[in-house]
């Protein structure tokens, strides 16, 4: 099956509740009432029959938004129907190109414009007197490092950015924040 406009993708497992420690799986959660723990990368299974701007192929993986998981645990919650969803026994969907944040490309990751992908700043371990403080916050807020761009000349700067702007997102396994390039307020030190 092939989308006309929309790429049809294969998702292993539909949220991110599990962590591996040494060779134990532990589950962190049964309830999958948080949409933040929907996986948000999946391998494309179908590219679009009519041309678009994403060149990615068969095979490539897609970063997408979440809301297309959503959809599919609203379903389950308030019985409301997912568009999105081709096939639950699959577990495969149709992404419409405006929910495409990145894909990659023969190996190589690659944002579509207007996005980016923004590495938190670490401020190192927050301590008082000679004690660590675990609970605390290590990052610096609004402020990080741009790990990927469509503007690979932005890729490496420190920025600010607008409060509320970034979205998290799993990259590779490394913790990043997707946002639009109009979200950077200003180039840091």
């Amino acid at each position: 099956m092939q989308g006309l406009r929309d790429f049809i993708i294969k998702v292993d497992y539909e949220y991110e509740n599990k962590i591996k420690i040494n060779d134990q799986t532990l589950i962190l959660t049964s309830v999958f009432d948080d949409p933040f723990q929907l996986v948000k990368s999946a391998v494309i299974v179908e590219t679009p029959v009519v041309g678009n701007r994403i060149k990615a192929k068969k095979g490539d993986y897609l970063w997408f938004s979440y809301l297309i998981l959503k959809h599919n645990l609203d379903r389950h919650y308030n019985k409301i129907a997912n568009e999105y969803v081709i096939s639950e026994y699959d577990k495969t969907y149709r992404v419409p190109e405006g929910f495409i944040y990145a894909y990659t490309l023969n190996g190589e990751f690659v944002v579509p414009d207007p996005y980016l992908f923004v590495k938190p700043l670490d401020r190192g371990e927050i301590k008082r007197g000679n004690i660590i403080l675990p609970g605390e916050k290590n990052e610096m807020p609004q402020i990080g490092t741009v790990k990927y761009s469509c503007d690979k000349k932005q890729e490496g700067k420190t920025v600010i950015f607008s409060k509320d702007s970034e979205f998290e997102i799993k990259v590779f396994g490394e913790r990043l924040y997707r946002m639009k390039q109009d979200w950077i307020i200003a180039n840091y030190g």
